[in-house]
């Protein structure tokens, strides 16, 4: 990129969110998935115009709060079909959805269910199994998830109660890359499923949550890959179900850039150090070894054109904090120096869920295209 069209740098870095990629995942997804009823997990990226473009598209959504309710009838996106899909969930909540028109649940507890039907009565009720989520970057089956036998047991509660009991869900956790865990997991529903018909109960959903990875490196299994362990796993269910699944991160990550600039640069003990006006507390949480450690792919802008050689450096946010390490030996040109870019790919997803005020630094400001350049208004 020519010097001159670097142009003033902005104190923000810049989120420049692509439409068209994200029409292009979901497209994908539809004929990985086929028949299958899909709800974007607002979480993922709680950006409006990028939930309205979804929504053109015959996208539904999955919440897990209040405020991302708010946000959807804020946008006028809300349907009566949206799942509220967190498991533990207050009382005002649940009032909140209710309220809004929202009447399909997941629950996994006891509790959980007296709270829906005291709360909002004559719901529908998913099921939330634990299943193995060890192929998983981020796995959740520690914090969630009923067995077999305590889903049955739920399930009767549940329809004691006036509540319909819909179907089952799970998860098996964040990044996935393992195929083969979507497998075990259609293996627990099946069972389940069996646990139930000998009781007379049967199921009309299956929702299997999110989960589908992006493509952070090489090696990565496709949306067409993970698309056909699901099918093929559904059809090994003891009778159909109708497919609910609520993907984020596969739909919106390779749709971001996140562009920071350089603020300084220094040598830590041999060691050289870039510090960007970006970092985990404000914009890429995700490359923190204690979210999920991911390696965003990393490209440099720089004004020095003719800079040919690179050297091995570690990334951080110019916070004042020790934590706020993004990446570790990256190659990057010998001549980067403040005032140049970083440009952070496959940064749409959770870029903004995650951002804090943390020191006072503000998070990427967001930036909208569709197709065509995808470079900020700024460079």
């Amino acid at each position: 990129m020519e010097s001159q069209e670097l142009g003033v740098k902005c104190t923000r870095s810049r989120l420049v969110l692509d439409l068209s990629v994200v029409r292009h995942q979901y497209a994908r997804l539809t004929q990985s998935l086929r028949d299958a009823e899909i709800h974007f997990a607002v979480k993922c990226l709680p950006e409006a115009r990028v939930l309205a473009a979804l929504a053109e598209m015959g996208c539904d959504f999955e919440v897990a709060s209040a405020g991302e309710i708010q946000l959807l009838l804020d946008a006028d996106l809300l349907r009566d079909s949206v799942i509220f899909s967190a498991p533990i969930k207050p009382s005002s909540e649940i009032a909140f959805a209710r309220d809004s028109g929202i009447r399909r649940f997941v629950a996994d507890s006891s509790e959980e269910i007296e709270k829906i039907a005291t709360t909002a009565p004559n719901s529908e009720i998913l099921l939330r199994l634990g299943v193995d989520a060890s192929g998983s970057l981020m796995p959740l089956s520690e914090k969630f998830g009923l067995e077999a036998d305590a889903a049955v047991t739920l399930g009767a509660r549940a329809v004691e109660l006036g509540l319909t009991l819909a179907g089952m869900s799970f998860h098996v956790g964040s990044q996935a890359e393992d195929v083969a865990v979507w497998a075990k997991a259609f293996d627990v529903v099946g069972f389940t499923m069996e646990r139930l018909a000998e009781r007379g109960r049967f199921i009309e959903q299956v929702d299997i949550g999110g989960g589908m990875p992006a493509p952070y490196h090489p090696g990565v299994p496709s949306l067409e890959e993970v698309g056909a362990v699901i099918e093929e796993a559904r059809r090994c269910l003891p009778y159909p179900i109708r497919l609910l699944a609520e993907p984020g991160r596969c739909l919106v990550a390779t749709a971001g850039k996140l562009y920071a600039n350089v603020v300084g640069t220094a040598m830590r003990r041999g060691v050289r150090w870039i510090y960007v006006n970006t970092g985990v507390y404000h914009g890429l949480a995700e490359s923190n070894p204690g979210i999920g450690g991911l390696s965003f792919p990393v490209t440099a802008i720089t004004s020095d054109r003719a800079a040919r050689d690179s050297v091995q450096s570690t990334i951080a946010g110019y916070s004042c904090d020790g934590t706020d390490v993004i990446a570790r030996d990256v190659a990057l040109p010998s001549c980067l120096r403040s005032g140049d870019t970083l440009v952070f790919e496959d940064a749409g997803a959770y870029s903004l869920s995650y951002v804090t005020n943390f020191c006072g630094i503000s998070g990427p400001k967001v930036e909208i295209v569709d197709g065509g350049s995808a470079l900020p208004s700024n460079l």
